[in-house]
């Protein structure tokens, strides 16, 4: 199970095809497809949606799109259900592959510290 790819709290999804970080110019992926969907870890590729660092307002800027890979492990349990609670992106930053990872806690992903100004 994946846990707010909707931006909602502990909103359940399995296999979801798009995934919301947040509101107002925040990233999002799309199109994306679950090449494995286990019960320690997960693996999927798509797109990852994003707008030029610094654009503002938010509701004026563009947003483009390029791949991104999504593996999900640290299988943790919520109210009786098994969750993924760590997330890995796999990105290309200036022609270079990077991974940076997030995980889920208190009903939201973020602590991705690193990723957020390559997205």
């Amino acid at each position: 199970m994946l846990y707010s790819a909707n931006n909602l709290p502990w909103s359940a999804s399995r296999h979801p095809s798009r995934f919301v970080f947040g509101n107002g110019g925040s990233p999002y992926f799309t199109n994306l497809i679950w090449k494995s969907w286990g019960s320690g870890s997960a693996w999927g590729t798509g797109k990852v949606w994003t707008q030029k660092a610094g654009c503002s307002p938010s509701y004026k800027c563009a947003y483009t799109s390029r791949w991104v890979g999504v593996y999900l492990s640290v299988v943790k349990t919520h109210n009786g259900t098994r969750y993924y609670s760590k997330m890995s992106v796999e990105l290309s930053v200036s022609g270079k592959l990077k991974w940076e990872s997030g995980t889920y806690q208190s009903g939201w992903w973020g602590h991705f510290p690193n990723v957020w100004p390559w997205f």
